[in-house]
Order: structure tokens, then C-alpha cells, then sequence
């Protein structure tokens, strides 16, 4: 590939979760499935989905978009719409039975080749859609119908310039590392109360710069793990005791978006009635019982 044959494009990346683990009836299914949902949603966003180049694969695609689409809209209205498409088709079906995607976004440089397609995009995409990162942050969330990841160029070109109704603090900065891919890409759950990923937290408010500030994904597992009693509740989940006192020097310096990143990483796992807060450089989580998300800060 010489430099002169190279474009810059959007890039989509869509992969199903857990395919593999259904049988033959429920693969042929999501594949028609995804192909609906994906024409249906970038028909309703305004864009014209029949002038995507598209490489299918059996629980996937990667299609590349022309000048022409707005980004804006993919990250925006297409993922919303996408969404909201997935809804009626899960909601009565089995946890294991129902259609869930990961789907990465990117603009790059690709150039075309005798299968398809190379290039920095693509590369990017691929390697993202398929992160333990993202795969994480879907299975983190059982209700969800999908996660979804832009780089750094995407999110700084739409998110944070305002060109979306998406708040800033709806994604989260996370490194992602596959093979000798080294990157960080801005996930968000859609529908989600919390963070979308609690082993990689960032302020998230910021631009991708920020990402050098401390985070809250070195302080709450600490709190969490030390909060364990050991001793298990009637319905399995691990029992707390009731007055946790955590050491996080960190918190002094986060400022109030990390403040309240720490604040939902400890209450994510908590009670109804839970109160969680910072004060002086310490968390406090009383009547705290893991595996439940709720809490409030004060």
C-alpha cells in the first residue's frame, strides 16, 4: 500500500457477543437480526447505509463510510436508534438468548486490498471491537444491549466539541491492549448508570489528555476487597461490614468528576440505602452488600 492510495474514512466495527455459544437456528437468526437492525437504525439516523462498503463476516461486519455521512450522527442518532431496535427483540428473551453487540468506531486512513480493505482504520477497529476491554464493559452491564468504543480522534471530533446530545461524562477513557495493539478508546453503555467500565474509570469529562490525572480504578477494588467480611449473605452475595473506612489519598487530587467516579465504583456494588462518600482523602461505605448497584454521594 503506497501513501497515494490511502483515504481517511469512518469506520464501524460491529461484533455479536457470545455468538458462539449459540446453536446453529439462534446463529442464523442474529446474523439476519444485525442486518436488519443495522439497516433499520442508519435509515432512521439519515444515513444512507447503501453506500457503506461492507465486509460481513459470520457475527460482524466493518463497514467503511464515505466522506459524505456525518460522524456526528453515527456516534449520536445511529447508536441511539440501534438501541432502541435491540430493545423489543431482547426484552422477552432469555439472558442467553438475546442479541447483544459491541461496536467500535474510528476515522483512519485504509486503502483497499485484494480481500478487502487495510490500514491503520481498520486495524484500530478490529482490534477494539474485539478488546477484553470492551467485551467487559457489555458484560458488566446484563441489561445492555450494546457497548460502544470511539478513539481518541473520534470522541475529541464529536463528543467533546459538543457536536452530539451526549454528555462527556457518559464514556469513559480506557486503555485497550490486544497483541501488539496499544491504544485507548472512550466506551460507553448506553442506558447505563455508572461508569462503563469499573476496572478502567477515568474522569471522563475531560479531553483525551486527561487521562494522566489519577483515576478511581486504582482505589475502589482496594476498598472494595478490604469492605469483605467473608461471611455471605442469604442470597450468596458477599456481606460488608457496615463501617468501611478506605485510605485514598488519590481522591484529594481527582477533582469533583473523579470524586464521583470513586463515589459510583463503590456504590455500583452496593445496597439499597447505601451512603458512600469522600471526605479527607477517605471512603466511606456503610451498609454496603456486594452485587447490588445503588448508593448515592454526600
Amino acid at each position: 500500500m503506497s501513501t497515494d492510495d490511502s483515504v481517511r474514512r469512518t469506520l464501524l466495527s460491529l461484533d455479536i457477543q457470545q455468538y458462539g455459544e449459540g446453536d446453529d437456528v439462534r446463529q442464523h437468526l442474529f446474523q439476519s437480526k444485525l442486518t436488519e437492525v443495522v439497516r433499520a437504525a442508519a435509515h432512521e439516523a439519515g444515513l444512507d447505509e447503501s453506500s457503506w462498503d461492507i465486509q460481513r463476516s459470520g457475527d460482524g461486519i466493518l463497514a467503511v463510510l464515505p466522506e459524505s455521512q456525518s460522524e456526528s450522527k453515527i456516534v449520536d442518532d445511529f447508536v441511539r436508534l440501534l438501541d432502541a431496535h435491540l430493545t423489543p427483540f431482547n426484552q422477552d428473551r432469555k439472558k442467553r438468548a438475546r442479541l447483544r453487540l459491541r461496536l467500535a468506531i474510528h476515522h483512519g486512513p485504509i486503502a483497499r486490498a485484494a480481500n478487502g480493505y487495510v490500514g491503520e482504520g481498520v486495524l484500530t477497529v478490529s482490534r477494539i471491537v474485539d478488546s477484553n476491554a470492551l467485551r467487559s464493559a457489555l458484560s458488566d452491564h446484563r441489561d445492555a444491549n450494546l457497548a460502544v468504543a470511539v478513539t481518541d480522534t473520534v470522541y475529541e471530533g464529536t463528543v467533546a466539541r459538543g457536536r452530539t446530545t451526549l454528555a462527556p461524562a457518559e464514556f469513559v477513557r480506557t486503555p485497550v491492549e490486544a497483541k501488539e495493539f496499544r491504544r485507548s478508546a472512550w466506551i460507553r453503555v448506553p442506558g447505563a448508570r455508572r461508569p462503563a467500565s469499573r476496572h478502567q474509570a477515568a474522569t471522563a469529562t475531560g479531553s483525551a489528555s486527561a487521562a494522566q490525572t489519577p483515576t478511581a480504578s486504582s482505589l475502589w477494588p482496594a476498598a472494595a476487597r478490604r469492605a469483605d467480611t467473608g461471611h455471605p449473605n442469604d442470597d450468596g452475595s458477599a456481606q460488608v461490614d457496615p463501617d468501611v473506612v478506605q485510605s485514598a489519598t488519590a481522591a484529594k487530587t481527582v477533582g469533583q468528576a473523579g470524586r464521583d467516579l470513586i463515589v459510583n465504583a463503590v456504590a455500583e456494588r452496593a445496597a439499597p440505602a447505601t451512603v458512600v462518600t469522600i471526605n479527607e482523602g477517605k471512603i466511606r461505605a456503610k451498609n454496603v452488600n456486594f452485587g447490588i448497584q445503588h448508593g448515592r454521594s454526600s
